[in-house]
Order: C-alpha cells, then structure tokens, then sequence
C-alpha cells in the first residue's frame, strides 16, 4: 500500500498541561491512499512535540486543532510520500532534543522542512523565541 501525503496546516495551540501561556506547533498533513480512489473521506494526522513528553500523534478526521490557531496551510502540486515524514519521526525517536522548548518549533521545522516547505521562517523564527 502507498499512501502520503497532500496537505498541510501548521497550528501555533497551548502547550497540554501548561498553566503559563506557552505555545507550541502542530503540523497536521493530510492523508492520501494513493491506490484507491478519493472517496471524499480525508483523514489527517496531528503531529506535535510537547515538552517533557515527547512526540505525540493523532489520526483524526479533522484537520483542526483545539483552541489552536491556524498559521498556514498549503495543498501540494504533487504528493509527499510517508517514508519522508516517516524518517523524520524516526529521527526524533533516536535522538533527544538539548532543549526541550526549542524543540516544539525544531519538531515543527523538521516536518515541514521533509515536505518541501522552507517558507515560514518568520514564524519559526518568533516560536524559537518564546
């Protein structure tokens, strides 16, 4: 089975558990199975590293997030294949982050870095920062 990926939304949302306001990235992609056809069902996985806890993810059937806020999405002109977000995951599970909270937005870069996406750096730039 080949599937991958078509669509991506990067989220700023409020740490879990934190009582400070401290907020951290969630990249959601869009699942596509590219051996059957579209029947209109999408599911999306949620990707996110929260402090302390590590990597966490979710299939759900709906791309947003709670009480987040939605800082980009972007459909691709061709599909990101799993076994690129798949390294990057893999990666992260092998090594541990120095920082913990400088990791939310490395996490989030490493993704989105995996899909061919290298222009929010901006944003990225501010969430190092908080």
């Amino acid at each position: 089975e080949i599937w991958g990926f078509d669509e991506v939304y990067l989220f700023d949302a409020p740490v879990p558990g934190e009582t400070k306001k401290l907020f951290h990235q969630v990249v959601v992609l869009c699942v596509r199975d590219f051996n059957v056809d579209d029947d209109g069902a999408a599911s999306y996985l949620h990707l996110q590293y929260v402090p302390y806890v590590g990597m966490r993810y979710q299939l759900t059937a709906f791309s947003s997030v709670p009480a987040a806020e939605l800082v980009r999405s972007q459909r691709f002109m061709t599909p990101v294949y799993s076994h690129h977000i798949s390294d990057i995951l893999q990666d992260w599970l092998e090594t541990a982050p120095a920082d913990e909270y400088t990791a939310m937005a490395e996490f989030a870069e490493a993704l989105l870095r995996a899909c061919g996406k290298q222009d929010l750096g901006d944003h990225f730039t501010v969430a190092h920062d908080r």
